[in-house]
């Protein structure tokens, strides 16, 4: 009794991973690993940012697909991002610990602009 078990749940495991094998697998196709923020450019979908904890802000023209370095955060957690409605090229980012940063273009400069001290930042719209 416990061969034919066993025949049987190997037989089944053997029939899941042929059904089952490309589903849910994921691959990596975005910025270096870490708790990433996502902004959309309303105007243009494929035009997407990412605020990438300590390594930056990025930016993809072709939907996530790929991505290119906008700007290095070597010191700076940014948790937030923000993507002006009526401007693409003006970008909020919330910095850990309770920093605000603005870019007006498009994230290549950044600037503080004022601190709120201790607060922890997890979105910003």
């Amino acid at each position: 009794m416990r061969l034919k078990f066993s025949a049987v749940a190997l037989l089944f495991f053997a029939v899941s991973v042929v059904v089952f094998g490309g589903i849910n697998r994921w691959t990596s196709a975005g910025p270096p690993a870490g708790e990433a923020a996502i902004a959309r450019d309303p105007q243009t979908p494929s035009h997407l940012f990412a605020a990438v904890g300590y390594s930056g802000v990025f930016e993809s023209w072709t939907g996530g697909e790929s991505w290119s370095l906008l700007h290095s955060f070597p010191t700076t957690q940014i948790s937030a991002i923000a993507v002006d409605p009526s401007d693409a090229d003006r970008i909020y980012l919330g910095a850990n610990p309770g920093d605000v940063l603005r870019s007006v273009d498009g994230g290549t400069a950044v600037a503080q602009t004022s601190p709120w001290p201790g607060t922890a930042w997890s979105a910003c719209a």
